[in-house]
């Protein structure tokens, strides 16, 4: 679990609650706080993931102007290798529905519960 506290995490949601909840969560895993950013726009999500690298960001899919699909895709677009893991963190998709692979890794859905979210990033940091 050593290695867990300094992987970096990018948190991007435009509601408060939802990333205080991520945050907590990321933290229960074994994420140092400190290592973990909290951003509330697609501009910022832009802005910090290009000029700091983290190892994985979870995005809010449905945020106001670019989305979260748009937002990954164009963070990944700025990276030749070693593009941070992206994670769907989303109440806009239903579990049965078709998720743009390139844009994400993975996907967490809102309302997300603690064994849930800490399997998903188990498996996005091990795969």
């Amino acid at each position: 679990m050593g290695g867990l506290a300094a992987k970096r995490v990018l948190v991007v949601d435009d509601n408060i609650h939802s990333c205080m909840l991520a945050q907590k969560f990321t933290e229960y895993v074994g994420i140092a706080s400190h290592n973990i950013t909290v951003v509330m726009n697609w501009i910022s999500a832009v802005e910090e993931a290009t000029k700091n690298k983290y190892d994985i960001i979870i995005m809010d899919v449905g945020m106001p102007g670019m989305d979260g699909i748009a937002a990954s895709k164009e963070i990944k677009s700025h990276y030749s290798e070693n593009k941070p893991k992206i994670i769907a963190y989303t109440a806009d998709l239903l579990p049965n529905t078709q998720v743009d692979i390139e844009a994400f890794d993975e996907i967490i859905y809102k309302p997300a519960d603690k064994k849930r979210f800490s399997q998903t990033l188990f498996a996005v940091l091990n795969g």
